[in-house]
């Protein structure tokens, strides 16, 4: 096994880079993506961290670092209880979104499917003015700093930042 460490977790590298994106020419899956276990949000985190465990030379892509556990990955991970670390384990040993899918399922705190439908949804309709003032200023000094006034007009919820800047929108 081609295995390195990072902090305190066993790294399969061999498996989690025949499972990576090249984040050097590809953007993470977009926020709203719900193909690793119907969660919003988890798909885009997982892309993320394999690509920063893969990266061999310290860069990612033209806009800069990508950041596991970061403020958006904070919000899914705090709603559910999963801690950073422990899906980080889970990932760096090499899962498939399957069963990444199947052991995030397995580790939240919800009771039914009504309530992760609930999460996604007011997560993929969340206006900007209902974020914290704090994330507002730093997202209206994103949108007019890397987005042509043409881009911006098309932000109408947080998510949209995102998949506008990645070309999705």
């Amino acid at each position: 096994m081609n295995a390195t460490f990072t902090e305190s977790h066993a790294v399969n590298l061999e498996k989690v880079s025949s499972l990576a994106q090249n984040l050097h020419i590809e953007f993470p899956r977009s926020p709203r993506d719900t193909s690793v276990g119907g969660y919003l949000m988890l798909a885009r985190a997982v892309d993320k961290l394999r690509g920063i465990l893969t990266d061999q030379d310290g860069t990612q892509n033209i806009y800069g670092s990508y950041h596991y556990n970061c403020p958006l990955d904070k919000m899914l991970f705090g709603h559910f209880g999963i801690d950073a670390d422990a899906l980080k384990a889970v990932i760096s040993g090499g899962a498939t979104d399957d069963e990444i899918g199947a052991w995030f399922s397995k580790q939240v705190n919800v009771g039914s499917m009504e309530a992760k439908v609930a999460f996604n949804n007011e997560w993929r309709y969340k206006n900007i003015a209902d974020l914290p003032l704090g994330l507002q200023m730093y997202l209206e000094g994103a949108i007019a700093k890397q987005m042509t006034p043409q881009q911006a007009i098309h932000v109408r919820y947080f998510l949209d930042v995102i998949d506008t800047k990645e070309g999705r929108l």
